[in-house]
């Protein structure tokens, strides 16, 4: 009996504590720079406050670009999306979420009736990474560049 009240003080106790701490904010940095230019001077950074154990946030950035077809005009997003969410996972913190990065390709090809034609890459991301070091989680090719991209991600807790 007495081990059963005490477990249950423990367990009140422990919540109490975990309700008084103040959840940990993080600015987190994803950077997106070109695996060859190892000065990375034409790194693209984007940086966001998060609450680890909250829903996503959002990032974005870029252009609205206008495609007229006969009488209908359609605005189609390109640039750089980011959705991520945190979760503190020991002395680690867990990033999910997804980067997307688009652009219009500098030709158009003669197929697609004068069209633009927009090259996207899409990366989904789950990794823990160790608060306060950077980290690369994804590399890709882009096909319109002919270039390899790599996101690096910096999770540091914001005092």
């Amino acid at each position: 009996m007495r081990l059963t009240l005490w477990l249950a003080f423990v367990a009140v106790l422990s919540a109490q504590e975990r309700q008084d701490k103040n959840p940990l904010v993080y600015r987190v940095d994803f950077t997106i720079r070109d695996a060859a230019d190892s000065a990375a001077k034409a790194a693209r950074r984007y940086s966001m406050l998060l609450e680890a154990g909250q829903p996503n946030a959002s990032l974005r950035s870029g252009n609205r670009i206008p495609v007229t077809a006969g009488s209908n005009t359609q605005y189609y997003d390109v640039g750089v999306n980011i959705d991520c969410r945190l979760r503190e996972n020991g002395d680690k913190v867990t990033v999910i979420g997804t980067v997307e990065v688009s652009a219009v390709t500098p030709a158009t090809p003669a197929n697609t009736g004068g069209l633009p034609v927009i090259a996207s890459t899409k990366s989904s991301l789950l990794a823990s990474v160790t608060p306060g070091k950077p980290a690369v989680l994804t590399s890709f090719e882009d096909p319109a560049a002919k270039s390899r991209f790599e996101v690096e991600v910096l999770a540091a807790p914001v005092k």
